[in-house]
């Protein structure tokens, strides 16, 4: 009767040896460990985008209403304002 696996012959009676049981975890837990470094850098580089973004729109805003403020109070010296500039 015939075999339905082929049976090899290895010459010189060499092995295959078998690799180390954790050799295959190291690889996973050092890919793993990369991708979160990427990760985690390219949240931080958008989250300090839009952080910038945001803080520089803000104070735009800010000083364009202020000087808004400071030039209608300079415009009319006896106006009414509560507010504390030196015009009113």
């Amino acid at each position: 009767m015939s075999s339905t696996t082929p049976t090899r012959t290895r010459s010189s009676g060499a092995r295959r040896r078998r690799p180390h049981p954790a050799r295959r975890a190291r690889r996973v837990v050092g890919a793993a460990g990369v991708c979160g470094v990427v990760a985690l850098t390219g949240y931080m580089t958008v989250a300090g985008q839009s952080a910038a973004a945001t803080s520089t729109v803000s104070d735009a805003s800010t000083s364009a209403s202020s000087s808004r403020s400071t030039g209608a109070v300079a415009a009319t010296p006896q106006s009414t304002s509560t507010s504390n500039s030196a015009g009113s």
